[in-house]
């Protein structure tokens, strides 16, 4: 899917969120990792609330079974966990909550997510930040964006690919723009280090000296590349969250991936067997 074949919906997408109770919305156990157990409408609820409220930076972080088991009480990436927002899109997650009877209500795609928010930030003035990918995929992006939605409010827009001196002057930049909020594509875990190591650009003095604005900021992996149509992700995987398994077939000598692939196989199996 991109952004020039998506159809725009009509609707008054405010009223919707805003009609939401997020208070009744759970958490789920997978593998010692909380996961968010909510619908797609109720995710835009959740950032809405968090846009509405910002009293601290807010990360979202979009899962899968090979980022689960990295992030995994133990694991090196175990920080990553503690994510204000953490959401299923891998299909295999879907499967674990079921085996282990915690029945994950809906698996949610990115770019369907992506395209939500992008409704919401129009709609609500929320003004946008684009950080990954390469430059040309990022302008492309950008293009489609302020085609299909005239007057969304893009404030900065930089490749994932920086020197030391050039990350400086994107640090400045986020400093200065003060966006509502940030998508960092980058790939998992570089792209959460990366917002986690320079915590304190997504803060913003305002007019009230007692008072800060805060980021949401959004780890997106390759999304950048898939909505500027670069990455040929068949469109089979993309639909059914299959895209760490794409990464797997297409990369037969990452090892790492096939030992967690296999490995969470084994583990969501073996956890089942002992609840039943």
């Amino acid at each position: 899917m991109n952004l020039e074949s998506f159809v725009w919906e009509e609707k008054d997408i405010l009223l919707e969120y805003k009609s939401i109770d997020i208070t009744k919305i759970d958490k789920k156990n997978i593998l010692g990792v909380p996961i968010d157990d909510l619908t797609r409408e109720e995710s835009m609820a959740k950032i809405l609330d968090f846009l509405e409220n910002r009293k601290k930076v807010r990360f979202v972080l979009f899962l899968d079974p090979i980022k689960l088991m990295r992030i995994r009480p133990g694991q090196k990436y175990q920080k990553f966990s503690e994510s204000d927002l953490i959401i299923a899109e891998g299909k295999g997650l879907q499967w674990a909550s079921k085996k282990l009877n915690q029945n994950l209500k809906e698996r949610i795609s990115l770019i369907s997510f992506l395209m939500d928010l992008f409704r919401l930030a129009h709609k609500s003035k929320y003004t946008i930040y684009l950080l990954g990918s390469k430059q040309e995929n990022i302008e492309k992006v950008y293009k489609n964006l302020t085609r299909n939605l005239p007057g969304i409010q893009i404030i900065g827009r930089q490749s994932g690919y920086f020197s030391n001196e050039w990350e400086k002057k994107i640090k400045l930049s986020l400093k200065k723009c003060s966006p509502d909020i940030v998508l960092v594509g980058m790939g998992f875990p570089k792209q959460e280090k990366w917002i986690r190591d320079n915590l304190d650009i997504f803060s913003y003095e305002t007019k009230n000296p007692k008072e800060k604005k805060y980021s949401i900021v959004i780890g997106v992996d390759n999304a950048f590349d898939i909505l500027a149509g670069k990455r040929n992700i068949p469109e089979f995987f993309q639909i059914n969250g299959l895209q760490w398994l794409w990464r797997l077939l297409t990369k037969p000598y990452r090892i790492d991936f096939w030992w967690y692939f296999v490995k969470f196989y084994f583990m969501v199996l073996w956890n089942s067997f002992k609840k039943n």
